[in-house]
C-alpha cells in the first residue's frame, strides 16, 4: 500500500508527465524575462596563459522592453567599458553580446538609460 506522500508524488509525476507529452508545457526563450533584463550563459572558452589559464565567458544580455514607448538603454559594465546604447521599441527584446573573462574584475552591474 503506498503511503500518501508516494501517491502524491505519483500524482504529480504522471500530472507532468502527461503536459509535455500533450505540448502544453514549452520551454521559455532566456529572453522570456518579464519587464527588464535577463543574461543568459552561453559558452565557455578556457584559455591558457603562461603556466596557468582563465575563462571566458561568453554571455548574452536580453532586455525586454513591456512599456508603450520606446527606450534607450545600455548594459552598465562595472570596472569595464559599457555596451552599445540601443532603442527598444515597445514590446521588444534587444540583445547584447557580453564576454566575462575570470582573471578580470569587470562585471555587468545593471542596465542604465543613455
Amino acid at each position: 500500500m503506498a503511503t500518501t506522500r508516494t501517491r502524491r508524488a505519483l500524482t504529480s509525476l504522471a500530472a507532468a508527465a502527461g503536459l509535455l507529452a500533450g505540448g502544453l508545457v514549452a520551454a521559455a526563450p532566456a529572453q522570456a524575462a518579464p519587464c527588464g533584463t535577463s543574461i543568459s550563459d552561453g559558452w565557455t572558452q578556457i584559455v591558457p596563459s603562461g603556466y596557468s589559464t582563465y575563462t571566458i565567458q561568453h554571455r548574452t544580455i536580453y532586455h525586454y522592453n513591456c512599456s508603450s514607448v520606446s527606450v534607450r538603454v545600455q548594459p552598465d559594465i562595472a570596472w569595464g567599458p559599457d555596451l552599445a546604447c540601443k532603442t527598444v521599441t515597445p514590446y521588444a527584446t534587444a540583445s547584447w553580446i557580453y564576454k566575462e573573462q575570470s582573471n578580470s574584475i569587470a562585471r555587468y552591474r545593471s542596465m542604465k538609460s543613455c
